[in-house]
């Protein structure tokens, strides 16, 4: 379970508390844009709070050891891409994010098998025409949003923390944020989608929230997030 304790943030949060069940979906629209960041830093372990905490499992987040607080708290922001490392291949990217896996350490390059393993994961993503060679620095906007959460999954987090994109188009961006969906329901983890668009926060998630004037507010849902698939 993620949950926030009567977090407060300057310019940001005041006195907020919410929690997401193991396996769930949650769904925030921050009213205010430019608080959408650092919402999500917060979430992922990055902001400690001036007061209050985020508890990831029954853990204070801000009393983690940094390694272990990236294990278990994984971000994909505003731009996904600065997930990936610019001057590696996708492969040896995938490479990183496995070892990074519970008991899927490697022990020198990546092999025939891990190379079947990440060729399989991209192809689920409809990346079946992108080369394992290709550098990351290469990857179309597209490619990469896709190829880090990917990634993402692969280092097999305690929670996710996302984004809106907003390096895609709103087509791209909606797509983006399907295979979110479809792919954190297949491989179940925790989520939480930070969203600045109220329409993206209600097709999506279990539930959904509004944050406004450093509140968090329960909203009811419109619509099944299915639907949409």
């Amino acid at each position: 379970m993620l949950r926030l304790e009567d977090a407060v943030v300057s310019g940001a949060l005041d006195g907020a508390s919410f929690s997401v069940p193991e396996g769930s979906f949650i769904s925030l629209f921050v009213e205010d844009e430019d608080e959408v960041g650092t919402i999500a830093r917060t979430l992922a372990g990055l902001i400690k709070p001036d007061r209050g905490r985020v508890l990831v499992g029954g853990v204070d987040a801000a009393g983690m050891e940094s390694a272990e607080r990236a294990r278990r708290l994984a971000l994909l922001d505003e731009d996904p891409r600065g997930h990936l490392a610019s001057g590696f291949t996708v492969m040896e990217n995938m490479s990183l994010a496995y070892a990074y896996g519970d008991g899927k350490p490697l022990r020198g390059a990546p092999g025939i098998m891990e190379a079947g393993l990440f060729r399989a994961a991209l192809d689920e993503m409809g990346l079946d025409t992108l080369a394992l060679d290709t550098l990351a620095a290469d990857l179309t906007a597209w490619q990469g949003c896709l190829t880090a959460l990917r990634m993402a999954l692969l280092a097999q987090p305690t929670a996710l923390i996302v984004v809106e994109p907003r390096v895609l188009s709103a087509s791209r961006s909606r797509a983006y944020l399907r295979a979110v969906w479809r792919f954190t329901r297949v491989q179940p983890v925790t989520t939480v989608l930070v969203a600045s668009e109220a329409g993206a926060a209600k097709a999506f998630g279990d539930r959904w929230y509004r944050v406004g004037a450093g509140r968090i507010v329960l909203e009811p849902i419109a619509g099944e997030a299915a639907s949409l698939l």
